[in-house]
């Protein structure tokens, strides 16, 4: 019975045909929704792909490769000189370390055949003065201090040799210059320098004997000597 008055009902509507418009608007509604299925469908692959699949310009790859390469050129350059300018300080801290250590060589060298000579000089001095008879006398400090020169000499040879003990330690541009003295005029005897204990040594060869003169004295004088004392004297001795 309700199926029957429910089909009654529905064929007693009358039929309205829709606008125009509507049909229109429905049919596209339907057609964006079947189109978003469709992609839905397909994921982000689809469209990666249509993408990746886009023609690549004749000179990209081209461009891409020119631009690379100038990079590594340009890299390239600032790598070679920064490892030039790094050889090239090591080859002269290399070159200046070898010169230094040259240097120090020479001048222990010169330094020991200084000193050689100078034990040469003395030992000879010494066996002249054993071989003949000699001369001695101490030249005291003038102002009371332990500076001293023991002097022997040789009257056959006038061979002298003046051994300084005590003496103030000197700069390195002051040295000790040796006097004799005789009617006022003072003659240079040589120059010597003493050690961090204040002695020192020097021989002198004269013409005539040492007590043709009147005195002897020995004071501080710049490197390389003076024409006169400079200074009082830190011995002095009168015959």
């Amino acid at each position: 019975q309700y199926q029957a008055i429910s089909d009654q009902l529905l064929h007693s509507v009358p039929v309205v045909e829709p606008p125009a418009a509507l049909a229109q608007q429905l049919a596209a509604t339907l057609e964006a929704d079947a189109s978003r299925a469709t992609d839905h469908g397909h994921g982000g692959i689809g469209r990666s792909i249509s993408s990746a699949s886009s023609p690549i310009p004749p000179n990209a790859t081209r461009r891409t490769w020119a631009l690379g390469a100038r990079r590594f050129v340009k890299r390239s350059k600032f790598q070679i000189a920064a490892a030039a300018i790094l050889a090239l300080l090591v080859l002269t801290n290399i070159l200046s370390f070898t010169q230094i250590r040259s240097l120090q060589t020479m001048q222990t060298r010169l330094w020991q055949q200084i000193s050689s000579e100078q034990v040469t000089q003395q030992n000879m001095v010494q066996v002249i003065l054993a071989t003949y008879d000699t001369s001695s006398f101490e030249v005291a400090a003038q102002d009371g201090s332990t500076a001293h020169a023991y002097v022997e000499w040789c009257p056959q040879t006038y061979t002298v040799l003046v051994e300084a003990g005590d003496f103030p330690v000197l700069s390195p541009d002051m040295t000790y210059q040796l006097w004799l003295i005789r009617d006022g005029q003072r003659t240079s005897g040589g120059l010597f320098t003493v050690n961090s204990w204040g002695n020192g040594s020097l021989v002198m060869q004269l013409n005539e004997p040492l007590d043709d003169y009147d005195a002897i004295g020995i004071t501080p004088e710049p490197a390389g000597g003076s024409n006169g004392p400079t200074a009082p004297p830190v011995v002095r001795k009168e015959f």
